[in-house]
């Protein structure tokens, strides 16, 4: 029934939109509390002294809004369709989802159910996009109420659902009462194993209904009460629940639902005459389906006392007003409608998919055109920086390598001066102020030859790869470049030439030592950093740290400091 079905949507406030008559905007303030003044105030405004197109829109949408709300049904569309045509042209969604959503309530007063339940679904399409709830809840509501009324009924009872969670959402208790028991009605529709069900919804639904003080809301469910008792054939209750809908309810055209109720209550319990007067009061009912209802029960009262021709009568009204119902169904136009507006949406999101990809795939070409870019760039400058270093680093070789000759022939040179201050010393047995003299000169050669040494290996063609691959290690955080075997064994050697054979002595108390324990300890005494030395030997600190704790019963690194190397230094 049209006035079950709750449409209370708020228009949005005018001040997103410029509207240049006053008149207009006192009406939309009416339209909640006092829709009938705000019809008035409509009515008497003068369509053609409205100046622009946009108050032109505006009117209309409020118009129709006011004859919606004061429950006025609207034969002709020409009026919603100025709202319609101007929000879609200009693309303002909120106003949009209402003028859509007051077309389809339009179309529901002209019982074009299909037209209607596409409107109501492109009105939720649109406040999709806004996060308008009520207008979503309202949409979906006049949905499942049209679905109900043409018996879609597992259609009609997943909108319902929808539509509660909307209605909790926005806590509306009233769109929230109704919904429940919308939903109750198709669980009586189910049959008995869904009685228990649809009670429990019901009193829930009164329960909330009690804190509306709204007695078309209550009126309602005693309605709906009654049909639950009356189908579960406890006629007592269907006529108590019956009975407090008729002291509830002003609506002539609900009351004719309760008195088919109400006859059907009386026809079970045998009670004919009181069956028979309020079945009678539906006879000039213009809802087919009131007719066909209260005839098949008059037909049956009359063939059970006896009057046969009234009762065959009865029973061919009942056909005719069946088959008028029948032809009044759009099941199969509102299932195209729904499918049709649902693919319709979805090529028109794919569209928009495919026109974000396009734009996300262009500024995505271009960011990697752009990174791209930079890095050839930063490539460059890196590669540039690394040619420059390297040929620092050859510069320096080369001065490294001229030094370490010069530094072998002094070398050389103070290793000729100690071993013949050595044999003079040995030669000067017996006089004592010489010798010490000789050791005195020795020691200050032993220091010089020492500073050489180091300056040597400082300058050693190993010692300058292996700070060359640490540079690089340092940049890059890995280098190309490694140690070969002549590398490690030429670092043994230039080792045992400035620590005195410090290897050999290793050995030769720890023959357990593998290679790979040598070259660590070679290492060690270059006095690197574990980072660095991870580096060279291309491994890991944690397992360079293992290796220092535990060398075949070398253990700790102080170990090797203070019990090994200065042991044999």
């Amino acid at each position: 029934m049209r006035n079950a079905i709750l449409i209370f949507v708020l228009l949005p406030s005018c001040k997103q939109h410029q509207y240049n008559d006053a008149r207009l905007v006192h009406a939309d303030s009416l339209m909640q509390s006092h829709p009938d003044s705000a019809l008035l105030l409509l009515q008497g405004i003068d369509f053609r002294s409205i100046p622009s197109k946009a108050d032109h829109a505006y009117y209309a949408l409020l118009l129709t809004q006011a004859r919606d709300k004061n429950y006025i049904i609207q034969t002709s569309d020409s009026l919603i369709n100025i709202a319609v045509h101007y929000y879609d042209s200009i693309e303002a969604p909120s106003m949009q989802a209402k003028a859509h959503f007051y077309r389809g309530s339009v179309y529901r007063d002209q019982n074009k159910c299909a037209s209607a339940v596409r409107e109501y679904f492109v009105s939720i399409y649109i406040a999709e996009t806004t996060k308008d709830i009520k207008t979503l809840s309202f949409a979906y509501n006049n949905i499942g109420y049209i679905y109900y009324t043409q018996e879609l009924d597992e259609e009609a009872d997943s909108i319902y659902q929808i539509t509660e969670a909307l209605a909790i959402q926005r806590k509306d208790s009233t769109l929230w009462v109704e919904a429940l028991t919308q939903q109750s009605i198709l669980d009586i529709r189910k049959g008995r194993m869904y009685y228990d069900s649809a009670e429990q919804k019901l009193t829930q639904a009164f329960h909330l209904a009690n804190c509306l003080r709204n007695n078309a809301v209550v009126a309602n469910l005693n309605y709906v009460m009654a049909t639950l008792y009356s189908s579960k054939e406890d006629e007592a209750k269907a006529l108590m629940y019956g009975r407090r809908f008729l002291t509830l309810e002003t609506d002539t055209m609900r009351c004719e639902d309760t008195y088919l109720l109400l006859g059907n209550a009386y026809y079970k319990c045998g009670q004919h005459d009181s069956a028979r007067y309020f079945l009678n009061k539906l006879l000039n009912s213009e809802d087919p389906f009131i007719k066909s209802g209260s005839h098949m029960l008059l037909a049956d009262i009359t063939k059970k006392e006896g009057d046969m021709t009234a009762s065959l009568e009865l029973e061919r009204l009942h056909s005719v007003y069946e088959d008028s119902c029948r032809r009044t169904m759009q099941s199969a136009q509102i299932v195209t409608a729904e499918k049709d507006i649902r693919l319709q949406y979805h090529q028109k999101e794919n569209r928009s998919h495919i026109h974000s990809l396009t734009y996300g795939a262009l500024a995505i070409i271009s960011l990697l055109s752009c990174f791209a870019l930079y890095w050839q760039r930063k490539h460059q400058s890196k590669t540039n920086h690394m040619k420059q270093q390297q040929k620092e680093l050859e510069e320096e070789r080369n001065i490294l390598s001229r030094n370490y000759t010069l530094i072998e022939k002094e070398l050389q040179q103070k290793e000729t001066q100690i071993a013949e201050l050595q044999q003079e010393i040995q030669q000067q047995q017996y006089n004592e102020e010489r010798r010490t003299t000789l050791h005195t000169e020795l020691n200050i050669l032993a220091k010089e030859r020492n500073a050489l040494l180091k300056e040597g290996y400082q300058h050693s063609d190993i010692s300058i790869k292996m700070r060359r691959i640490i540079q690089v290690c340092k940049l890059q955080d890995k280098s190309d470049e490694a140690l070969t075997e002549n590398d490690w064994r030429q670092l043994i050697i230039e080792t045992n030439k400035r620590w005195g054979d410090i290897t050999v002595h290793l050995l030769s108390h720890y023959p357990n030592l593998s290679q790979d324990d040598i070259r660590l300890c070679c290492l060690y005494l270059a006095d690197l950093p574990i980072q660095h030395i991870s580096c060279l030997l291309q491994c890991t600190r944690d397992s360079i740290y293992k290796n220092i704790r535990k060398e075949n019963g070398i253990y700790t690194q102080s170990h090797f400091s203070k019990k090994l190397f200065d042991r044999f230094l």
